[in-house]
């Protein structure tokens, strides 16, 4: 199955992945998404609600190249430390100032601007981020950021929780994206477009 989602999403720059908060597929999904990363050298940016600590401890298993730029910009009201952990630069910003977002993005592109690596950025979880923000105010800024991420010639994978948003909220943030991926659970995955 992940050679066959890699191969469907080949040409898809920007991926929503409506995944069910509550499944076992979220893990095996990163996978796929993530797949190949060890086989090269890549510039790696998430952007999570997460604590750090997971996802560097899984990149010094998986992204062991050192010509690889790592970021994490962790979404928080109240971590605003910023530094250097295991090879990667840790950034906090809150998740009510989507500009401040925007510009650790930016920042994220301007420092592997140089970088002949193909980039990725993994965004967990669009779902969480609605919760600080309106759904009109967040459609707008994923636009500019796919739009960012398309510029870069970049891919991004933007995960949300399908069943934690009215039909009509997910219907306003689904425009920007070039797939969307739908996971049942691990064995069911389904790719659609929005053209």
């Amino acid at each position: 199955m992940s050679d066959s989602l890699t191969e469907q999403l080949a040409d898809a720059s920007n991926i929503l992945v409506l995944e069910d908060g509550a499944s076992s597929a979220d893990e095996r999904i990163h996978e796929m998404l993530l797949s190949g990363l060890t086989e090269r050298e890549t510039d790696v940016l998430v952007v999570t609600f997460s604590r750090p600590g997971p996802w560097l401890d899984a990149w010094g298993d998986q992204l062991v190249s050192a010509g690889s730029n790592l970021g994490l910009v962790r979404l928080s009201e109240t971590d605003r430390r910023e530094g250097r952990r295991n090879g990667a630069h840790v950034r906090s910003v809150n998740p009510n100032d989507l500009t401040g977002l925007g510009m650790a993005i930016r920042d994220f592109f301007d420092g592997a601007a140089s970088s002949p690596n193909d980039a990725v950025v993994c965004f967990d979880s669009l779902t969480e981020l609605s919760e600080y923000n309106s759904v009109r105010t967040l459609f707008r800024f994923l636009r500019v950021i796919t739009q960012q991420v398309s510029t870069e010639d970049a891919t991004a994978h933007f995960h949300v929780d399908p069943v934690a948003h009215d039909s009509q909220s997910l219907a306003r943030l689904k425009p920007p994206f070039d797939a969307h991926v739908k996971c049942e659970d691990a064995d069911e995955v389904s790719v659609s477009r929005p053209y």
